[in-house]
């Protein structure tokens, strides 16, 4: 009886063994973490490993699920303490201490998380996503060993995180983890939330991303992961990865893609949030207007001053009167020639008459001298 017991087991052992996946956990943190599994529908079988574990960094982790996992999640939680026996996370916490209850060990948001569904109607397509509709805390990347797409959330979106969506500081002062609006509750109720997509907004059509708050904050940082209840839309939120076509594939879940805490690029700084409009105050009253001040009189236009007469012209200086010649001494008058002596008639000779003493000869006009004129000063 107990042989044949072995054998069933084993033969049921062989035929889970074909009708797995393999999965890789592994922390590329520079902080431990505290990987968590959880099952939300048991009908699909469980994975081959506890539910936690405490993953130093650089640790790997491997085991198998079943081809029919359905609504299954991995996640990492932080700064856990478990030395108090049930223990407890600053960041998805879950039920049951280190390693989360079967049943009610969900983990609570904020928190990044690893989604799968396999197998039972799903015709031979497996469905994988990032999902951070609750929220982000760490960076984390699902890549698969063929050729379908890797969904991801590799930036720290925690240091950029708008103010009204932080998580709690943890212990060095940082932000440990980033809200969605609906996790944090923006419009007051979650049972009627367009941000939680419930309520009156239960359907797509009463859901639209731009009812959705600081989507765009989360979606434009990692658009390869699910950011709102209905992002299918997005094209870039859910992804099937086709076994027939492809092959079965293995998975690799990676916390902290990038390395360095997660910080392979800075997170978008968050879109300011349009402030109200502020109320208008009241128009003051009127002032009287006051009386327009009188027009100044144009000022008269200046006479144009007369020109000035010109200077009179100097009188041209006198000019010298010319010295008058001196007058010509007058020539003296030429003396009249002696009249000639009258010949004697011839007479008797008479006795000869004594000859008379010669005469000084006189002259009839004295020399006079001229004076000239004197010129004016």
């Amino acid at each position: 009886m107990a042989r044949s017991s072995f054998a069933a087991l084993l033969a049921f052992a062989t035929l889970a063994a074909a009708g797995t996946r393999k999965f890789t956990v592994t922390n590329k943190c520079s902080y431990t973490v505290w990987p968590a599994i959880f099952t939300g529908d048991a009908s699909g079988g469980y994975p081959e490993t506890e539910n936690g574990w405490e993953a130093p960094p650089g640790d790997t982790r491997t085991f198998n699920v079943p081809d029919t996992w359905t609504a299954g999640r991995i996640w990492a939680r932080t700064q856990c303490d478990f030395n108090s026996g049930q223990g407890s996370c600053l960041t998805g916490n879950c039920f049951g201490g280190l390693v989360c209850d079967q049943t009610q060990g969900y983990g609570m948001a904020p928190a990044s998380l690893a989604e799968f569904t396999f197998g039972r109607g799903t015709a031979g397509v497996d469905w994988y996503d990032v999902s951070i509709v609750d929220g982000v805390n760490v960076p984390m990347s699902i890549e698969l060993s063929n050729k379908c797409p890797e969904a991801s959330c590799k930036i720290d979106l925690n240091p950029g995180c708008p103010e009204e969506l932080r998580g709690p500081l943890d212990k060095d002062g940082k932000v440990s983890s980033c809200k969605s609006a609906c996790v944090a509750n923006l419009d007051g109720n979650p049972m009627d939330s367009a941000n939680c997509c419930t309520g009156s907004h239960a359907d797509r059509p009463q859901c639209p991303v731009g009812g959705v708050k600081h989507y765009d904050y989360f979606k434009k940082a990692c658009p390869d992961s699910y950011a709102y209840a209905f992002d299918e839309d997005s094209g870039t939120a859910m992804y099937g990865c086709d076994t027939n076509a492809e092959g079965v594939p293995d998975y690799a879940i990676i916390l902290c893609p990038a390395g360095d805490d997660g910080n392979g690029a800075p997170a978008p700084a968050p879109e300011p949030e349009p402030a109200p409009a502020p109320e208008p105050e009241p128009a003051p009253e009127p002032e009287p207007e006051p009386a327009p001040a009188p027009e100044p009189e144009p000022a008269p236009e200046p006479e144009p001053e007369p020109a000035p007469e010109p200077e009179p012209e100097p009188e041209p200086a006198p000019e010298p009167e010319p010295e008058p010649a001196p007058e010509p001494e007058p020539a003296p008058e030429p003396e009249p020639a002696p009249e000639p002596e009258p010949e004697p008639a011839p007479a008797p000779e008479p006795e000869p008459v004594p000859s008379p003493e010669p005469s000084t000869p006189t002259c009839t006009k004295k020399m006079r001298k001229v004076r000239r004129p004197t010129l004016a000063a």
